[in-house]
Formats: structure tokens, C-alpha cells, sequence
């Protein structure tokens, strides 16, 4: 019962305050504001637990954010090349999300080109965690061809069943060298299938949103009467998230 009336509120604020499959619910995905201090000419490199890039954490190795004026972003100005001086880097950010509901991800991927005298292979792993999730690997070819002014950038699409409240998705680089596979343009949002799959009538919705907001009264004077109301801390807080996201977005 609970699973149903949290995806029932959650549903009902999809309408009222229009998180929709549209709205990216990632924070800074083109890894444009930061603190960001250029020590090379290319950018500045970032160690673990940096989080010079809002929204995002440094979580393995070392990462480079590459500015638009040293190679081409896909978005805005700025990118991450995954490897850094240690390789293998990771970029993480925590999401707010609602457990069975699909979630698409969107991201544009493409390589160093610096390596040009040894064309490889750039490999990502990208891990969506959410009390233990799916683990998917993209990767991209670096040519002779490719060149700062034109970075061959390509979009990488995944869908994703959230598990928990929050989820973690991470970005890691597989390769061991300086020279990895760059990130721009993430987007994280629901999925149209999760939305339309669940869209009422009218009516129904009218029915759903006096029921709701009479639910919603009730629960509030349950709290303060200390009764028990079968709301897990887990779904309060989810709901609150989304209420959260919903306003920012309007």
C-alpha cells in the first residue's frame, strides 16, 4: 500500500507543480558554474573529493574540466576529460528519485584527442546506484580525424528503474592513461513512459487531487496527533525532494 500511495503523490505533484519528463533532474549537466581556477592551458585538473563543479564530487583519481577554448564542448564552454594525471577517474552526483518510476539518461560522449599519434579506444562505465543498480559501459573510438574544433561528439541514452529515494550515478574512466574518454550534456529526467503510462482522465485527476490534498491534511494532523500514519521516513522524504524540484522548476 505504501509503494501505491507514494506513487500516487508523486504522480499528483508531477501534475501540480510540472516535474515532467522534460525537466533534468541533474544538477549542472554541461559542468558550466564552479569554482573553477585555470592552471593549464586546457583547464584545471581535479583531485578526489573536489567538488569545484556544482552538483558533482570527484569521487576516484583524478579528473580533468577541460574549457571550450583549449577543445569544443558539446554544451555551453566547458567538459570533463575522465582521465586525469592518475587515470581512471570518477565523477559522481546523488539524484533524487522515486522508486519504480523509469528515469531516461542522456549523455554525450567522446575522447582526448591529444593522443593523436596512438588512436585507442576510450571506454566509460557508467553506474547508476540505487540500493545496487545497473552497471553499462560505452565507449568511443578516437581517430586521426578528430580534432579540437570538431570532437565527434555522441549521445549515449539509457533507461534506468529506480530502486530508492536517491540515486548515484557515476561516470568512471577505464582507461589507464592521461589521454580518456571526455563527458558533456548529462541529462537525467523521467521517463515518457513512466509519465504517460500513468496519465488520468479529467475528472480522475480532479477526484485524485481532492483526495490527495485531503490525504496529505490527514497525515499532517496524524503526525501532530503522534499516531501512526504507514509513511516511511524514506517516502516522506522523497516526496518532499520532489515537491522541492517541482517548485525550481517553474
Amino acid at each position: 500500500m505504501n509503494r501505491w500511495i507514494l506513487t500516487l503523490a508523486a504522480l499528483m505533484i508531477v501534475f501540480a507543480f510540472g516535474v515532467s519528463a522534460e525537466a533534468n533532474l541533474v544538477t549542472n549537466g554541461s559542468f558550466e558554474p564552479g569554482n573553477y581556477v585555470p592552471e593549464y592551458s586546457w583547464g584545471m585538473r581535479l583531485s578526489p573529493g573536489d567538488t569545484n563543479i556544482t552538483g558533482w564530487t570527484v569521487s576516484v583519481a583524478t579528473v580533468d574540466w577541460v574549457v571550450g577554448t583549449y577543445w569544443q564542448a558539446e554544451d555551453g564552454n566547458m567538459s570533463v576529460d575522465l582521465s586525469g594525471a592518475s587515470g581512471q577517474g570518477e565523477l559522481s552526483q546523488t539524484i533524487s528519485t522515486v522508486a519504480g518510476l523509469k528515469y531516461t539518461l542522456d549523455f554525450y560522449l567522446s575522447g582526448n584527442p591529444d593522443n593523436y599519434n596512438d588512436p585507442a579506444i576510450d571506454n566509460v562505465k557508467v553506474l547508476l546506484e540505487s540500493t545496487g543498480g545497473p552497471v553499462t559501459s560505452y565507449s568511443f573510438t578516437v581517430t586521426g580525424t578528430q580534432t579540437h574544433s570538431n570532437m565527434d561528439w555522441t549521445l549515449e541514452t539509457a533507461t534506468f528503474t529506480a530502486t530508492g529515494a536517491s540515486t548515484t550515478l557515476s561516470f568512471q574512466s577505464q582507461n589507464d592513461s592521461g589521454y580518456g574518454p571526455v563527458l558533456d550534456n548529462v541529462s537525467f529526467a523521467l521517463s515518457s513512459s513512466s509519465e504517460t503510462s500513468f496519465i488520468p482522465e479529467p475528472a480522475t485527476l480532479v477526484v485524485w487531487s481532492l483526495l490527495g490534498g485531503a490525504g496529505l491534511l490527514g497525515l499532517r494532523g496524524a503526525r501532530r496527533r503522534g499516531s501512526r500514519t504507514g509513511w516511511s521516513e524514506e517516502n516522506r522524504v522523497a516526496i518532499q525532494r520532489i515537491i522541492e524540484q517541482g517548485c525550481s522548476k517553474r
